[in-house]
């Protein structure tokens, strides 16, 4: 690899202001989400999987738009275990879940009492 070659995701143009590379715009969970046409929870968990490839900025996650289109034309990155298997649930589902009450018991009167 060339030294001075700029490393991926990063414009080897110069920003005439500071001379310094310029780095491309960061997607976030939502946008690219609606590139690919999944919900941005199911972006989140792919990342948190390590399936997607991702930056992490803090708590937030972040996307390349040059790394995730070479990793989709890399064929992207299965499921360990298969197409059956799936990821980790995300939060959303884990609450939605937790939230499922079984019903009430019915409580009717009984006639004469």
């Amino acid at each position: 690899m060339d030294s001075t070659a700029a490393p991926e995701g990063v414009d080897a143009s110069r920003d005439a202001e500071h001379d310094a590379p310029r780095v491309e715009r960061l997607l976030t969970a939502r946008e690219l989400a609606l590139m690919l046409g999944l919900r941005p929870e199911r972006v989140r968990g792919l990342a948190r999987t390590g399936l997607l490839p991702h930056v992490r900025l803090g708590r937030q996650l972040r996307f390349a738009p040059t790394v995730v289109r070479a990793w989709i034309a890399d064929g992207g990155t299965a499921l360990p275990g298969g197409w059956r298997a799936s990821p980790a649930p995300t939060t959303r589902e884990t609450t939605a879940h937790s939230l499922k009450r079984p019903g009430r018991p019915r409580v009717t009167a009984v006639p004469g009492s």
